[in-house]
């Protein structure tokens, strides 16, 4: 039997130096994959959003995910402007995420009960930070502190 008539959804990752790419129907089927592309994302990103979707298509879509940032300028509003357009055209829905929100869900089993600070790298001795809370089993999170930019000191202090 087929998966083909399930509806998958995409996830496009374009804030940093790393495109990244997810398909899942949120069964048995799943892939994901990362690319080096530096400042030529915008210039690929389509090229490599076409390949990657095979063997589905468009149409098996039931949504967008795309990463809001924090991250670089020019990658997040391409991938915010790829997403959108693409949702536009399919006429399906499309939900930002915080990159640091998406890497603390990655991690949060490994933290339950516990407030789970993330940090990534900016620029000129500033970090994007977050503050959250991850529930006693460990399978959820909740915002304390949403995504701000800081000198790295002061985040040392604060923490």
């Amino acid at each position: 039997m087929s998966n083909h008539h399930l509806k998958y959804a995409i996830a496009l990752h374009t804030t940093s130096p790393h495109l990244g790419l997810a398909i899942s129907n949120f069964q048995a089927d799943t892939r994901s994959q990362t690319w080096e592309l530096g400042r030529d994302t915008s210039s690929y990103l389509h090229q490599y959003l076409v390949d990657f979707i095979q063997p589905q298509t468009w149409q098996d879509l039931s949504f967008i995910a795309v990463a809001r940032g924090p991250g670089g300028f020019t990658g997040t509003r391409v991938g915010m402007v790829t997403a959108r357009t693409f949702a536009q055209q399919l006429d399906i829905p499309v939900f930002a995420i915080s990159t640091l929100s998406a890497i603390a869900q990655t991690v949060k089993s490994n933290y339950p009960n516990q407030l789970l600070a993330v940090e990534m790298e900016a620029r000129r001795e500033e970090v994007f930070t977050a503050l959250y809370q991850v529930s006693p089993d460990g399978t959820e999170i909740s915002e304390k502190q949403t995504d701000k930019i800081m000198k790295r000191e002061i985040w040392q202090e604060y923490l």
